[in-house]
């Protein structure tokens, strides 16, 4: 082997490496969007605002995860009496300032809420988005929370927008008692077609390259 096809070698091993580090970056590690943009989003769309937010009557929680995370969300105790819950997990790159859509609606209903912010979303910590398989644990850790704090006879719902209707679903797998209903609005079907698409028609990466052929949890 000549030393100039080695090196065309370690050059095509490199873009390839390259390649699929870029991949892996942009699909677990995607820029966040700013607090000034979702209340711009959500004030354009006309579902909630920055000062509706402001006045609403919250709590400050947080928890650890079991991974050792610190995860943050918002109470809303609708009915102090009540025991029905629901907590809303919002999707990929926002945080859980774009769940208040959907607080008149639980609200209406009688529910207490937990706004929550995912994992590396919001005030909460983490590097990485892992598309529901540290995320279902993390649901499952606020689950507990509900539960210890409000009393085991707690009646909880789980509503989930696009990676987080993902997340509510791979929770099922591990499920507690106490969650009674499960909302996954437009979560994805299958993850490894899910990135094929990504890194093809987003990144306009070789997805066979960047993707392996299947991923399993």
């Amino acid at each position: 082997m000549t030393i100039y096809l080695m090196i065309a070698l370690l050059v095509v091993a490199s873009l390839g490496l390259g390649i699929i580090t870029f991949a892996f970056q942009q699909l677990t590690h995607m820029k966040l969007q700013t607090t000034d943009k979702l209340f711009q989003y959500l004030e354009q769309s006309g579902v909630y605002s920055r000062e509706r937010f402001s006045h609403l009557k919250k709590q400050d929680v947080h928890i650890l995860s079991d991974d050792g995370l610190r995860l943050c969300g918002y109470v809303i105790e609708t009915d102090p009496s009540s025991k029905d819950w629901t907590i809303i997990v919002h999707g990929y790159t926002v945080s859980m300032l774009i769940s208040t859509q959907y607080i008149d609606l639980f609200q209406s209903e009688g529910f207490n809420i937990l706004l929550i912010d995912q994992r590396r979303h919001g005030n909460s910590e983490g590097k990485y988005t892992t598309y529901g398989y540290y995320e279902k644990y993390d649901i499952a850790a606020w689950v507990r929370w509900i539960s210890h704090n409000y009393g085991t006879e707690c009646s909880i719902g789980l509503h989930g927008q696009s990676l987080g209707g993902a997340s509510v679903l791979e929770y099922l797998s591990i499920v507690h008692p106490n969650v009674k209903f499960v909302v996954a609005d437009c979560p994805f079907s299958d993850l490894t077609q899910l990135v094929r698409h990504q890194a093809k028609t987003v990144y306009r990466l070789p997805s066979s390259r960047s993707c392996p052929s299947s991923i399993k949890y």
